[in-house]
């Protein structure tokens, strides 16, 4: 079973393929440092504020970002 951290990261990468959205265009967005994002993107570091805010942008639930489909 892939673990829930490893899911949130995987779903980060799927919204940013499906919406073509770069990892500049979110570090923009949320000024943040750019390595910033590949940190989210693996899992090393994600508050729950952040998490609420990236599921904002992508137009979807906090539910549908962090849970398994």
């Amino acid at each position: 079973m892939i673990s829930k951290s490893v899911y949130i990261g995987e779903k980060l990468r799927r919204l940013q393929r499906d919406r073509n959205v770069t990892n500049k265009e979110l570090w923009q967005a949320f000024n943040v440092p750019h390595n910033e994002i590949s940190r989210w993107r693996y899992m090393k570091d994600m508050k729950l504020s952040m998490a609420i805010e990236i599921a904002k942008y992508f137009g979807i639930t906090l539910d549908e970002f962090v849970n398994y489909e």
